[in-house]
């Protein structure tokens, strides 16, 4: 009987010593890759993402005041879950949903809250071009996904594309000093198996990657989630 291949924990040390994820090393590509090549896996990873969204969109809400803006777009913002509640809450805004076409092909959340007259739904590619004219630009737990060429390309992007005037919000998780708990530490290592160079960044990693993308760092707001909302100006 054949042994089978061991999964992507199980390519931990590996991982840690060579840096290529331990998810590429069991299943030979890339976790989105192999999810857009099993779409029946897909579909029940986009619905677990957007259940892990709805649960903390309330502590967002409720630490961050959007109604100073008119145009929302929530890039890499899977089937719509956190650009929904927010529109709900602030009915005068408008949105623009923004991932990968498979992924925005049934925003569930937006026709589920009554919103999705207000939301313009663009599938695409983040690290190419992103949809233009929203005064606020959101990336909700995408830069742990990201190495650092491919979160200073996103976040360029919201640059070249924002309104004048307008903010760039990233919402992460923010890796604490040595010594402090919480559980940033892991989510570091499940970044690490599953994907090439994610990882849960410090607060002066944002720093330096904000200022390289042309943005300033100007407020890091804590959220009753693990959350914090690093709000950028251009400078």
């Amino acid at each position: 009987m054949q042994a089978k291949a061991p999964r992507p924990w199980g390519h931990l040390y590996d991982s840690v010593k060579t840096g290529t994820p331990g998810f590429v090393l069991a299943h030979g590509m890339p976790t989105y890759d192999f999810l857009e090549s099993h779409p029946e896996l897909a579909a029940c990873f986009n619905r677990w993402m957007s259940k892990q969204s709805a649960q903390q969109n309330t502590a967002i809400l409720d630490a961050y005041d959007f109604s100073k803006f008119q145009v929302v777009a929530d890039i890499g913002g899977g089937q719509g879950s956190t650009l929904a509640a927010v529109l709900e809450r602030y009915p005068s805004l408008q949105g623009i949903l923004f991932d990968k076409p498979s992924v925005v092909a049934q925003p569930a959340p937006l026709d589920a809250s009554g919103v999705r007259a207000r939301c313009d739904v663009v599938g695409g590619d983040m690290l190419e071009a992103l949809p233009r004219d929203a005064d606020l630009y959101m990336v909700k737990r995408v830069l742990m996904i990201c190495g650092d060429a491919e979160a200073l390309t996103v976040l360029k992007n919201c640059v070249a594309h924002v309104r004048s005037g307008g903010k760039v919000l990233v919402v992460e998780m923010v890796m604490p000093p040595v010594g402090v708990s919480g559980p940033a530490a892991t989510f570091d290592i499940l970044m690490l198996l599953a994907n090439e160079g994610g990882r849960i960044r410090r607060e002066s990693e944002f720093r330096e990657l904000f200022a390289e993308a042309g943005l300033k760092l100007d407020r890091m707001i804590p959220t009753r989630s693990s959350n914090v909302l690093l709000e950028g100006t251009l400078v």
